[in-house]
């Protein structure tokens, strides 16, 4: 049904594709024929004399020359008679889009086509069509279609139709009906390489048709990501869906991976008769390493047994660059120098990240902080920041080039307390000793990120003094005098990050001073003002009340005493219990 429905279509119309990169260790290059032009056609932009359409820019270029498109979106059907460059700004806003009308998106007439950098959408037939087929009367090989967006195809993303040395590499192909379609008909589709191509949401991935008066037979497909396709691929034919080392990744493979190589213990059978085509090399995760056609080959054996320069052209030769080299990533901080004390960065950091990679360029760049989740950055730099608290926090962070090498894990740490210190209210009070009225204030503190440094006690804005070490109690005791009666006192607790938090308290709080006087007196003197007397022997308890425990007791005998008129109990011609605050509430 396939066959008899797609190959009637196919004398008519053809087809596209994309897909994005993924990893490998080769770059495929075209080398082509010297030419005499080698100009570039700009369309889009703001430039002087720049094409409003890519068709006409198509129309007034020669061999050898590049269309550059800038980024919009363009509704238009394109056919390509010239062997060039179609290069858009950035694949994902440089848009082709169909409209859904019953024409090609793109349409080759000739060899040695490039075209990259594009999202190609919205069709009711195909995306990208290559046919070379006697019954169309074109003639294209050799073409590379790579770093697409290829979705939306009601029909064929790309169509291969009798054509020859195409390579189809590092495209987003999604939901279209086939995703790429590939058929000898009327002539030989032979010899196209298909790899790393991310093949998603399509009623079929890739189908290889049965022959139709030509061989659909050794193509080489491998590295590719299918995911949640109707049916992944179809092929009846004799070609390969790996290069002997690696295969494809297949999100419905259910085979084992015993031995822990990365390749399934068992091949992917791919329909319709899994008897006949097989990948002997699945991958169990995404993308790997491997190679295509050795550079400047120049003979390939058909299954029939036919040299391949007997039935193709020359078109020039493919060339294989082999990359090995990983790409070597730097970071570098908006703040370089920590903003606190002692090393701590009290405020959020930006990280900037940034890739190079001089042979087949950065992919993307992967990092993760505290051993999280790996967050991905397209492309060779990025910024991200951090905002959480804590000792030597631990960032790293690797790139991986378009090759797919990947650099070994970079990491650095910093420390980051952006948290003040927690505390509780001062608490404290008066005392006597010796005679001398004092006031004790003690402050509670502590930090859980870098740690208490040290607390400063200020009277109004006077230093009076500093308590350092980690705490958590920290106590200031000073002298009372009638100064200090209308003082506010300002306790700064300190972090070793430099983060401080103000605890104020009111000089009328910590003034209590009582004395308690228990026994016989005689002679007590009563006015608006003071209370005078002469202790025959009393019990004299000097306290501060409920903040400070310490107490001084002392028995008095034969002494006299004058308080404030301010007490409480009971005072009478020869006894006494009372007790005598220093102080007018």
């Amino acid at each position: 049904m396939i066959r008899k429905n797609i190959a009637l279509i196919v004398m008519l119309l053809f087809i596209g594709m994309i897909i994005s990169p993924s990893s490998s260790s080769i770059i495929i290059e075209q080398v082509s024929e010297s030419t005499s032009s080698d100009k570039t056609l700009y369309v889009g932009g703001s430039g002087p004399g720049n094409y409003t359409s890519i068709q006409d820019a198509i129309d007034n270029s020669s061999d050898g020359d590049t269309v550059f498109v800038y980024k919009g979106t363009y509704y238009e059907n394109l056919d390509v008679f010239n062997s060039i460059k179609l290069i858009g700004e950035d694949k994902n806003t440089t848009i082709i889009d169909g409209s859904y009308n019953y024409e090609r998106i793109i349409y080759f007439w000739d060899d040695n086509i490039t075209i990259t950098g594009f999202t190609i959408q919205n069709s009711q037939y195909h995306g990208i069509g290559i046919d070379s087929s006697n019954f169309s009367g074109g003639y294209s090989h050799g073409n590379i279609i790579y770093g697409n967006n290829i979705k939306n195809i009601k029909l064929l993303g790309i169509a291969i139709i009798s054509s020859w040395r195409n390579i189809i590499y590092r495209n987003n192909i999604t939901n279209n009906r086939y995703g790429i379609y590939v058929a000898g008909f009327y002539g030989d589709a032979s010899y196209n390489c298909i790899y790393q191509n991310n093949i998603m949401n399509n009623n079929h991935g890739i189908v290889l048709e049965p022959n139709w008066q030509g061989n659909t037979n050794d193509n080489i497909i491998y590295q590719n990501n299918f995911f949640s396709n109707h049916k992944n691929a179809w092929d009846r034919n004799t070609n390969k869906w790996d290069n002997g080392k690696v295969g494809n990744y297949w999100d419905d493979y259910k085979g084992k991976d015993m031995d822990d190589d990365g390749i399934g213990d068992k091949p992917y059978r791919i329909g319709p008769f899994v008897r006949v085509t097989k990948d002997n090399y699945p991958l169990m995760k995404p993308y790997g390493n491997i190679t295509c056609y050795p550079k400047n080959s120049q003979s390939i054996t058909t299954s029939s047994g036919q040299s391949n320069n007997s039935i193709i052209p020359s078109i020039g030769n493919l060339q294989v660059n082999n990359d090995t080299t990983p790409p070597v990533t730097t970071h570098s901080l908006n703040s370089p120098e920590p903003d606190g004390d002692n090393g701590w960065y009290v405020s959020d950091v930006e990280v900037t990240l940034n890739a190079t990679d001089n042979e087949s360029g950065v992919d993307r760049i992967e990092y993760r902080i505290e051993g999280g989740s790996w967050v991905t950055i397209q492309g060779d730099n990025g910024t991200f920041e951090i905002d959480e608290n804590g000792n030597d926090i631990l960032i790293e962070y690797y790139a991986i080039d378009n090759a797919g090498n990947e650099e070994e894990i970079k990491s650095f740490t910093l420390d980051m307390d952006q948290w003040v210190p927690i505390v509780n209210d001062v608490t404290g009070g008066a005392f006597k000793k010796n005679g001398l009225r004092y006031v004790r204030f003690l402050c509670y503190a502590v930090d859980k990120t870098s740690g208490m440094d040290r607390v400063e006690f200020h009277i109004d804005g006077e230093h009076r003094e500093t308590i350092k070490g980690s705490g958590p109690e920290y106590g200031f005791i000073i002298q009372w005098s009638e100064f200090l009666n209308s003082k506010t006192f300002f306790f700064y607790h300190y972090d070793k990050a430099g983060n401080k938090i103000l605890v104020v308290a009111d000089s009328q709080h910590y003034q209590l001073l009582g004395t308690t006087i228990i026994g016989f007196i005689c002679n007590p003197e009563i006015s608006d003002h003071n209370i005078s007397f002469f202790a025959v022997a009393v019990l004299e308890i000097d306290y501060v009340g409920d903040c400070i425990p310490e107490r001084e007791i002392s028995i008095s005998i034969l002494k006299h005493f004058t308080f404030l008129n301010n007490y409480n109990r009971y005072i009478g011609k020869n006894f006494i219990c009372a007790t005598f605050f220093d102080w007018y509430p």
